[in-house]
């Protein structure tokens, strides 16, 4: 009945050489599946006795319970090592990010509809990304 989730964040300065490091990490659970089928008005009126109201063609209805199934966990790493000069009162920060270090290739969305490759991935988490940053404060 409980869906555990989990963020981490950890970051250091080096004294001295004033360069700081940090890391990132979050586990999530993966997304609810459902499993639509399209169930035409003929074959509800034989259970209901009358066909759908409104004239509706058909019906979408999910044979899964609402819970019954998850997609894999979502776990995401992510570093930064940046560097500090300073001048004076004012100070600029070289930074670089690695986001998803690990190069998951976590799923974050599927195709609801129940059909022969259920459940086909719509959406999956970004590549590794490299990021430059540069920031100046004074």
């Amino acid at each position: 009945p409980f869906l555990t989730d989990f963020r981490g964040l950890a970051s250091y300065t080096i004294p001295k050489i004033d360069v700081q490091t940090s890391v990132t990490l979050a586990s999530r659970p993966g997304v609810e599946l459902m499993a639509n089928v399209i169930v035409p008005s003929a074959v509800v009126a034989q259970s209901l006795g009358r066909p759908l109201s409104g004239g509706v063609a058909n019906i979408t209805v999910n044979v899964l319970t609402p819970g019954e199934m998850y997609g894999d966990r979502v776990n995401q790493l992510d570093f930064r090592i940046a560097k500090l000069i300073r001048f004076g009162t004012s100070r600029v920060n070289l930074s670089v990010d690695v986001l998803n270090s690990l190069n998951s290739d976590a799923i974050l969305a599927y195709t609801p509809l129940l059909n022969a490759t259920w459940p086909t991935p719509t959406v999956v988490i970004k590549p590794r990304i490299f990021r430059l940053n540069a920031g100046f404060d004074w």
